[in-house]
């Protein structure tokens, strides 16, 4: 099925035929926006891999509907065939291209496998069956929440398998005793002893805290792991804010908290934002910041 013309009234949306209004994330526009076309093939379309392929080859955009098992075959037949994404050169023989050609090729070939997409609801429900299991898929492929305006939106397979491959990871946290995960573009709990350093520093100012309620935030939540930290140490007591500027970071956060505190209510996660911008007016008795290149900072 022929998708119509871009939407003229953004550049963020794609309307496909029978979907309606899609939402493109950004980083996927420049294959969307393409001169190729976007066509929905669903269910027993899925069977015809070398069509697929082909309209994939001309530059084409593929959404794809129907089974995930079927939608796996279609990724790792194009995955087998990606030497064909890009024109073979016949002027010259593999072993002389240049360097920057074949690095050339090699980013084509990526770019046309991102032209292999899903499509999710509003809500972030991929139309497919037997689906994977991503909440707040919309963060996690880097797009703020409601970034999509109440519109279904669109996500390449590739993508949802990184994001698979991401989820499954566990980190032990010792001081926790609970293992975290981390999606892709999220720094991973790995390093025991800055985890130990901030449980160090917050148990170091606990005691002045016990009498009264405490506000905390943590910025840069990253997987979450100093703001569960930070709960264990001061309790109920306590009301702790977090954010980060990475949308991917937030949802780890908050599937973090949801599998290890899921009753918890004095635990809060913002919307991203830079630094200090998402806790906007509001005030902290204690800031703990876990930042870049290892630097352990706990304040108050």
């Amino acid at each position: 099925m022929q998708s119509t013309n871009p939407n003229t009234e953004s550049d963020a949306f794609y309307s496909v035929n029978p979907i309606g209004d899609l939402y493109v994330p950004v980083e996927y526009r420049a294959a969307v926006f393409a001169r190729g076309s976007v066509k929905l093939f669903a269910d027993q379309e899925l069977e015809h891999l070398a069509r697929i392929f082909t309209h994939i080859q001309r530059g084409g955009v593929a959404i794809v509907q129907g089974k995930w098992s079927q939608i796996l075959t279609l990724n790792d037949y194009i995955q087998k065939h990606k030497s064909e994404l890009t024109p073979s050169n016949t002027t010259r023989s593999k072993k002389s291209r240049s360097y920057t050609q074949r690095n050339n090729h090699k980013q084509a070939r990526e770019a046309a496998r991102l032209k292999l997409m899903c499509w999710a609801d509003k809500d972030g429900n991929l139309q497919v069956a037997s689906k994977p299991d991503i909440p707040y898929l919309l963060e996690l492929i880097g797009e703020n929440p409601n970034a999509n305006e109440d519109c279904p939106f669109l996500v390449p397979v590739v993508t949802l398998q990184r994001i698979q491959s991401s989820l499954e990871k566990n980190y032990p946290i010792n001081a926790l005793g609970k293992s975290l995960i981390a999606s892709e573009n999220v720094l991973a709990p790995r390093s025991q002893e800055t985890i130990e350093c901030f449980q160090e520093a917050l148990q170091s100012v606990r005691q002045e805290y016990t009498a009264r309620k405490t506000m905390v935030a943590d910025v840069g939540c990253g997987s979450g792991c100093l703001t569960l930290l930070a709960q264990q140490e001061f309790g109920e007591n306590t009301e702790i804010v977090a954010s980060d500027i990475l949308p991917e970071a937030t949802a780890s956060t908050r599937m973090n908290i949801q599998q290890i505190l899921p009753s918890a209510k004095n635990v809060h996660v913002l919307t991203p934002g830079d630094l200090f911008v998402p806790f906007q007016s509001q005030r902290f008795d204690i800031i703990i910041f876990n930042a870049p290149m290892g630097y352990c900072a706990c304040s108050k």
